[in-house]
C-alpha cells in the first residue's frame, strides 16, 4: 500500500517537472542595423550626421514562424538613431510588425517608437511600396530611403526554474526509496 502511494508521489513529481520545464519560456532576440542616414531636414541645427543610423534590439516571447506575420508589443526593446535611445518607452504610437519569408528571415517590417512626453521618435519600415529609416528629435530628422537592413535573430531556450529542479530531485529520491524498499522486501 505504501509503495503505491510513494510511487504515485514520485510520478507526480516527475510529471510536474516535465510540465514546468516544458513551460519555461524561450525568448527570441532580434537585432537590427540600418544604413547610415543620407538625408537631413534642418530647421535649427540638425544633430544627425552621415554616421548616424538606426540600430536596436527587440525581444519577443516566441519565435516568428516561417511565412507568418507578427504584430504586437514585444517583451522589451531598445533602439537608437545616433542621437537618442528609446528603451521600453510607452508612447502614443508604439507598434511592431514583422513578416517572415519561407526561410524564417525577416522580409518586411515596421516599427514606430515615440515618447509619450517629450520630442522624438524612431521609425523604420520596409514594405512592398519601399523602405525608410527615420530618426526625429525636436523637429530635426535624419533619414534614408534605401533600407537594406541587417536583422540577426537568436532564440534562447527556456531554462527550468529552481522549483522544477527541486521537484525532479524529489521525484528521483522517492523513486530510489521505493526501489530500496522493494529490494529489502524481496530479500
Amino acid at each position: 500500500m505504501i509503495v503505491k502511494y510513494v510511487r504515485g508521489v514520485a510520478g507526480l513529481c516527475l510529471s510536474v517537472f516535465v510540465l514546468t520545464a516544458g513551460a519555461a519560456s524561450a525568448a527570441t532576440t532580434m537585432h537590427y542595423t540600418g544604413l547610415a542616414f543620407d538625408h537631413f531636414n534642418t530647421y535649427l541645427s540638425n544633430p544627425y550626421t552621415t554616421s548616424d543610423r538606426i540600430t536596436g534590439t527587440v525581444v519577443l516571447a516566441t519565435p516568428i514562424a516561417s511565412n507568418s506575420f507578427y504584430y504586437g508589443s514585444p517583451l522589451s526593446f531598445s533602439f537608437s538613431d545616433g542621437v537618442q535611445t528609446l528603451t521600453n518607452v510607452t508612447g502614443f504610437a508604439n507598434g511592431f510588425s514583422f513578416e517572415t519569408d519561407a526561410n524564417g528571415n525577416i522580409a518586411k517590417w515596421g516599427f514606430n517608437i515615440s515618447r509619450l512626453a517629450g520630442p522624438g521618435y524612431i521609425y523604420s519600415s520596409r514594405t512592398s511600396n519601399g523602405s525608410v529609416d527615420t530618426g526625429n528629435f525636436e523637429s530635426e530628422s535624419g533619414y534614408t530611403n534605401s533600407v537594406t537592413a541587417n536583422w540577426t535573430i537568436t532564440t534562447t531556450p527556456g531554462v527550468p526554474e529552481p522549483a522544477s529542479w527541486a521537484l525532479l530531485v524529489t521525484g528521483f529520491g522517492v523513486a530510489g526509496a521505493v526501489q530500496r524498499r522493494r529490494a529489502a522486501l524481496t530479500a
